[in-house]
């Protein structure tokens, strides 16, 4: 290969060439020529082909000059799910946007990130051609200009909207804010005005807690777990909602976390606070990407390109991936240290074994590091992580504890009475006395051991992790794979020659049917290598404040009268054994051998899991809703297979969902299926405080705040209508706890109103200002450079006139990074890791049996073929030589999930996917770039799309992008009162990718193919055949 003569400087400016342009475009005014003849100003003169300047920089005296006019404001961008920042460029007197880029002050955005103590002059001046303390301007992707489009769509719901109609019709009637809330709270016949004379119980009736919701099922609770709540990812809106759930008393709670993470959130194979580890992308020497392509992912666009790009550029580190799909990324096979492998969907885990055989077969791990039985002693060893591979696991059948850890009273030994970092305590055996030890008192201990511990059978875990890389030989997992055995044999050895510089992380493959394994693949590779939690290793890349509503200044997630005793089970089917459930015990009871439910129950499964209620619901199993509530979500649409019309008709079924209410800014696929669309904001409009999504191991919280007025009705009191105002005044007229006037609580007790968005996350963003070191009050000019001396005064009496200046400096910024100096110390330690330890063997994997087949999953990471619910390989089932290809499903640069469709500029750009095939395949199949191929999986289900035969895919791989066809979103007509809006077919267009049903399940189930360990959709992988259909 090549090598690239790029520099950075150079690197940055081509890769914001595109948003660049696209923000050149969306400056253009609707008559280019009549700009062209207008005055011009001869301080700040405007283009012929834009708007109104900003600013102005003189690079003979470094002076920047801005113009009273214009105001630039920082935020967070909600185009897609990377929360990138944006930048705000809005005319003074009328707050029109003149146009958006990128936030200089966001590490999603720039690279280097401009400190947060950087004035805003300094921003300016990131934006010309003088040396700063960025090498370019700050970029916004495609995403975040389409969504512009939305925000200015004349089609946006902006007052509630009520069924005109059967549901699903498309027709609607405008109502007025206070029958909105009276009617759902209240209930009764609703619709008998359309001749449905059904009683339909409001928030009020369901939320009674004498009632169990199922008559014969205690495990489910009350009748107040009738109320089942959905929403997309939160970026930082997701803590009123939750407080909203928690105070009505109902934890059938969901957001799109189990459909989009998959069994990343399961986290089998560690321990600890550690959560979710990422790829240091600014730091590492080796970095493997498995399923996770960068600059071409669900993450941070803008954040990928520029650290990666920059990494690679400068030799400072090898990049590998391993990807069906080759995306349009940084990665390309011109590079001489960077390259992609393809490999086959849903074989992740084949790969990393393979490459844990060899690491083993070679001891080339870190043997001083997997001996330390302690994080301490690990830590003491120059580590910031620990692993369980001495620690002991009861084998021993008789045993209460099989398959669990052995505690301390298991080896007839007291508990240690030094500090733990983690929950409970292990026992070991010490190497200098090769006696049973607590862990914790232990310096090092033996990683290869098995025998009897106080009469108790025992081995290590380590050893399971051995038996199960031994299972194949690395040919048999290369051939599973499609991975040569020389490049997992050379990827394997570099990795561990890195040391604690490697790191490996991915994404894709854990939305599969065998995902579970997917997912721990990552820690487990680290945990041979001590790559955790160091300076250029798998290091956290979410840190931030966690739930900013608990902080120095104010509780927000407290309140008094708080509903107590949740339920153990919930309508998603996960958390909870199915032989512990009412059902089971009363069909035993009545003499049913091993009965089986409906469902798959998933006692292991990642606790929240928004497909399942998708299929739960579908299916009326394990119970029915009283009260749908979801906001701005299409978990169907991110269940493959879900979307059918036996689906979409289950939610339009009154007796399924007596009640549905949708809150979104368009009629999107839940909407068109309610009784009640409630209007929301969008961002520039709304608040919202998150943690960062970037590679980027710094400290740091985003935030999205109201740049502009919003677009919803104004209601009486002066509040704009959104979903946070329709919660507070729902709560108020229930009288729920924490809502109206006394609602929230400071942390010295005293209360303030809860009324509305700014009462909850203006005091948020008090406390994010006061967390681990105060920050300075915003000068008065940049209040005024920045207009925010005009914020409404429901915002600056939301908090003490002390915290106001503080809050405005977090507006000014978009977010607050904390100085990168920080994050790690001398010896490379992440500062911000919480106790993290590596579990080679998983008890809450492990002691799990899977109630078809009776039994135990595999307690260490292995290579396990995609199987269905029972446990049956799909290929048993099916023929792989009728259904020999695989899906590959990838997000695209121009759509996201549902967000994007009705965005003009985004259907320009990219008007609908592909079916991406292989060459090869394609030649073998006689399939021709470019016309009408059929996908077909044994279901019988056919998706039908435009062939795109290219190198960059996988042999036995169908590609296709995510976030096409839609069933509403504008692509249906639309009747509100007497006027109808055509929809717009251009919007349903492309292919969906439909996974075939699990037919394994209960007779007359409708389920589609999942993981049967954690619950999360079998999104890759799966099985197809390509046809051409005839003419």
């Amino acid at each position: 290969m090549g090598t690239m003569d790029m520099s950075r400087r150079r690197f940055a400016q081509l890769s914001g060439l595109v948003g660049a342009s696209a923000l050149a475009g969306l400056g253009l005014p609707d008559n280019a020529e009549a700009i062209e003849q207008a005055p011009v100003d001869p301080e700040f003169p405007v283009s012929g082909r834009g708007r109104k300047l900003e600013a102005t920089y003189d690079p003979s005296t470094d002076e920047v000059k801005i113009n009273d006019e214009v105001i630039v404001r920082y935020s967070n961008c909600v185009g897609c799910y990377a929360m990138c920042g944006v930048r705000l460029k809005l005319d003074r007197e009328s707050r029109e946007i003149l146009a958006q880029g990128g936030n200089p002050y966001n590490p999603c955005n720039a690279y280097p990130v401009l400190p947060f103590d950087e004035p805003l002059t300094e921003a300016y001046r990131t934006m010309t051609q003088s040396p700063t303390k960025q090498t370019g301007a700050a970029t916004c992707c495609g995403r975040s200009l389409g969504a512009l489009d939305v925000y200015l769509n004349s089609h946006r719901i902006t007052m509630p909207l009520k069924r005109a109609g059967k549901r699903g019709e498309g027709k609607w009637q405008p109502i007025g804010w206070d029958q909105l809330i009276e009617e759902v709270v209240e209930g009764g016949k609703l619709f008998k005005d359309i001749g449905e004379d059904r009683e339909i119980e409001g928030f009020r009736a369901v939320r009674d807690f004498d009632t169990l919701l199922v008559p014969d099922a205690p495990e489910f609770g009350s009748k107040a777990n009738g109320l089942i709540y959905c929403g997309g990812r939160t970026d930082g809106r997701g803590q009123t909602s939750t407080r909203f759930l928690s105070m009505y008393g109902s934890s059938n709670k969901y957001s799109h976390h189990s459909s989009c993470y998959g069994a990343k959130g399961v986290y089998p194979y560690q321990s600890g606070d550690g959560d979710d580890l990422g790829i240091d992308a600014e730091f590492n020497e080796y970095a493997i990407w498995m399923g996770t392509f960068p600059g071409a992912n669900g993450g941070s666009v803008m954040s990928d390109l520029k650290r990666v790009a920059s990494t690679i550029e400068n030799k400072q580190a090898k990049i590998v991936v391993f990807d069906p799909n080759l995306g349009n990324g940084v990665v390309t096979p011109a590079q001489d240290n960077a390259v992609w492998y393809p490999i086959k969907p849903a074989t992740n885990s084949a790969l990393t074994m393979g490459m844990i055989r060899w690491i083993i077969d070679n001891k080339k791990y870190n043997e001083d590091f997997m001996c330390a039985p302690n994080l301490p002693q690990a830590v003491k060893l120059g580590f910031n992580a620990c692993t369980n591979a001495t620690h002991l696991v009861i084998v021993d059948e008789g045993h209460p504890n099989y398959r669990h850890m052995m505690r301390p009273e298991d080896a007839g030994l007291e508990p240690s009475e030094k500090e733990n970092a983690f929950e409970d305590q292990y026992v070991c055996i010490d190497a200098s006395t090769r006696q049973p030890a607590v862990s914790l008192d232990s310096d090092k201990g033996l990683m290869e051991w098995e025998g009897e511990v106080n009469g108790v059978k025992v081995r290590t875990a380590y050893l399971f992790l051995k038996d199960s890389a031994n299972e194949h030989t690395i040919e048999e997992y290369s051939q599973v794979c499609d991975v040569p055995v020389e490049v997992i044999e050379e990827v394997a050895s570099e990795f561990v020659a890195h040391g604690t510089k490697s790191s490996v992380n991915g994404a894709g493959g854990v939305t599969s049917a065998n995902g579970t394994d997917a997912t721990s693949c990552f820690s487990t590779l680290a945990g041979l290598t001590g790559a955790l939690c160091m300076k250029g290793s798998l290091i956290a890349t979410f840190v931030g404040v966690v739930g900013p509503g608990n902080g120095d200044r104010y509780l927000l997630n407290k309140a008094e009268g708080v509903p107590e005793g949740k339920p153990d089970a919930r309508v998603d089917r996960t958390g909870f054994a199915w032989e512990d459930t009412s059902e089971y015990q009363r069909r035993v009871a009545a003499g049913e051998r091993d009965p089986k439910p409906l469902l798959p129950w998933y006692p292991g499964g990642v606790g929240t899991s928004d497909n399942q209620m998708v299929l739960s619901l579908a299916n009326g199993y394990p119970h029915k809703a009283k009260i749908l509530l979801t906001w701005q979500c299409n978990p169907i649409k991110a269940t493959p297979g879900a979307m059918r019309d036996e689906v979409m008709a289950a939610f339009k079924d009154p007796d399924i969902v007596p009640l549905a209410i949708c809150s979104d800014v368009v009629e999107g696929t839940f909407a068109h299926m309610a009784d009640y669309i409630v209007p929301d904001t969008m961002y520039r409009e709304h608040f919202g405080i998150s943690q960062h999504a970037a590679w980027w191991g710094h400290k740091g919280n985003f935030l999205q705040w109201p740049m502009v007025e919003p677009k919803s009705m104004k209601l009486d009191d002066g509040r704009h209508a959104s979903f946070d105002a329709f919660l507070c005044d729902v709560g108020r007229k229930l009288g729920l706890p924490g809502y109206g006037d006394e609602g929230l609580l400071s942390a010295t007790g005293e209360k303030f109103p809860f009324n509305d968005a700014c009462d909850y996350y203006v005091k948020a963003l008090a406390n994010v200002a006061y967390e681990d070191g105060v920050i300075d009050d915003l000068s008065q000019e940049e209040i005024e450079m920045q207009a925010l001396d005009t914020l409404p005064d429901a915002w600056r009496k939301a908090v003490a006139a002390e915290e106001w200046p503080k809050v405005q400096r977090l507006l000014s910024r978009g977010c607050r990074t904390w100085p990168e100096a920080d994050t790690f110390d001398a010896e490379g330690r992440h500062t911000y890791a919480g106790a993290y330890m590596v579990n080679f063997y998983s008890e809450e994997r492990g002691s799990v049996k899977n109630h078809y087949t009776g039994k135990y999953y595999e307690g260490a990471l292995g290579w396990h073929e995609e199987v269905f619910s029972d446990g049956t390989p799909i290929a048993d089932v099916y023929s792989r030589e009728e259904y020999p290809f695989g899906a590959a499903s990838h997000k695209p640069y121009f759509r996201c999930v549902t967000m994007l469709s009705d965005s003009a500029l985004m259907r320009e750009l990219s008007p609908h996917n592909y079916l991406e095939i292989n060459i090869e395949d394609a030649r073998e199949l006689g399939i021709r770039d470019g016309e009408t191929v059929q996908a077909v999986n044994p279901s019988g289900d056919v998706m039908e799309g435009v062939a795109m035969v290219r190198g960059g895919t996988a042999r036995g791989t169908i590609g296709i992008s995510f976030g096409y066809t839609q069933d509403a979103y504008g692509s249906t007509d639309l009747t509100v009162g007497d006027e109808t809006i055509l929809g717009n077919p251009d919007i349903d267009t492309g292919v969906q990718l439909c996974q075939m049903l699990d037919p394994q399940v209960g007779e007359g189930g409708i389920f589609a193919f999942s993981d049967p360990e954690a619950s999360t959709p079998g999104r890759n992988g799966g099985m197809f055949k390509l046809v051409v259909p005839s003419v």
